[in-house]
């Protein structure tokens, strides 16, 4: 009697031991079980609360009917959950574990022939040397795993290093352009209330003394938009929205002097990454030579400005300045030093200058492309 109440408790602990077994085995191997991991420990857990309530006859019934077919069932379920991650990763941790688990099993199933009477070996037993036999399998996994993480420690260690060093350089790089900037607003200001202010003193002086002195007004006139369009290509940061805003209210102004009307097609224009305040300028001295040309040579009496935004593939601004004059007159191939300095400012920012005309009109576009 009191051998079968010792076996019942063995069995009942090693049905705990089999339960805690699947779970270890499946957070091992990221398996998701099919049940909840409080059902699984409340099934030895009933067993546990049977073995100590009911009677020894009693529970050797609900041993046989419930902890050992359960029993049986959870290291089946801890087989499944260790053949499948080996089939996925064969040379994984789990092989060393499942190694360790089949030998453990072989001892455990020797033994129970034993006490079965069904094997003619009946040496001692070996089942509680089965414990001994996975530790092994676990040390080399956890070892392994230990080394890995150390591994993984120091690969962070020198992102980190790296990421630092990036960091650094990038605030060093902002705080230069936070200077740049500082600087370049100084110098704005300073040529701004300096020099535009002596301009606007001479414009006033040279009205006042008569049309004797309109060549000078014209000319103080001219240098001080040019000083505008400087300072306006200076404010750029990646946004050219408004510097081309503020250039088409001035050539509007300009245009409407000379009797030829102004037609305009915008278009929502992106910031464009690295466009520095050189570019900005180059590309206003693009378009105020074409308004240029344009009141001088072309008799037109209307001008287009039609801003075009390429497609994802292609990504590019163009902006086309067309008017409804007598177009170019200079034979093809013979360009004048105009039209060659707009293709060496079109070529400094990158981009691509186009002019086509015909007997009653022409074009120029300017293309910008945008990374």
């Amino acid at each position: 009697m009191l051998w079968e109440v010792a076996t019942s408790l063995g069995l009942v602990t090693n049905f705990w031991l089999s339960a805690v077994g699947l779970l270890f085995a499946a957070y091992f191997t990221q398996t998701r079980l099919p049940i909840r991991d409080a059902v699984i420990l409340l099934i030895p857990l009933i067993a546990t609360v049977s073995y100590f309530l009911l009677p020894a006859e009693v529970f050797v019934w609900v041993n046989k009917a419930v902890v050992v077919p359960f029993s049986l069932v959870v290291v089946v379920a801890i087989f499944v959950v260790l053949i499948r991650d080996v089939m996925r990763h064969p040379l994984s941790d789990s092989t060393v574990i499942l190694v360790s688990i089949c030998a453990a099993v072989v001892l455990a199933v020797r033994d129970s022939l034993v006490i079965a009477n069904l094997s003619p070996d009946h040496d001692f037993l070996h089942f509680r040397i089965a414990y001994i036999v996975i530790l092994p399998g676990l040390s080399l996994v956890f070892i392994k795993r230990f080394l890995r993480s150390f591994e993984q420690v120091d690969h962070l260690l020198k992102t980190m290093d790296s990421t630092i060093e990036h960091k650094e350089r990038e605030y060093r790089e902002t705080y230069r352009q936070r200077e740049l900037l500082e600087e370049r607003q100084r110098i704005i200001r300073d040529v701004h209330d300096g020099l535009g202010g002596q301009l606007m003193s001479i414009i006033a002086l040279a009205a006042n003394k008569g049309e004797s002195f309109k060549p000078v007004e014209d000319s103080a006139r001219t240098a001080l938009e040019d000083l505008r369009m400087v300072i306006n290509s200076l404010a750029v940061d990646q946004d050219i929205t408004g510097v081309l805003g503020t250039f088409r209210e001035r050539a509007e102004i300009q245009l409407t002097a000379h009797g030829i009307a102004l037609e305009r097609r915008m278009v929502d224009i992106p910031p464009i990454k690295n466009l520095s305040p050189t570019h900005a300028l180059n590309v206003l001295r693009v378009m105020q030579e074409a308004i240029t040309n344009v009141i001088e040579h072309s008799g037109a009496d209307k001008v287009i400005f039609d801003f075009v935004l390429g497609t994802e593939q292609s990504r590019f601004l163009r902006i086309d300045i067309s008017d409804n004059g007598r177009g170019l007159t200079a034979p093809e191939g013979n360009e004048g030093y105009g039209l060659k300095n707009m293709r060496s400012r079109a070529e400094q920012i990158g981009g691509d200058l186009e002019v086509t005309s015909t007997p009653n009109h022409t074009r120029v576009g300017l293309t910008i492309p945008i990374p």
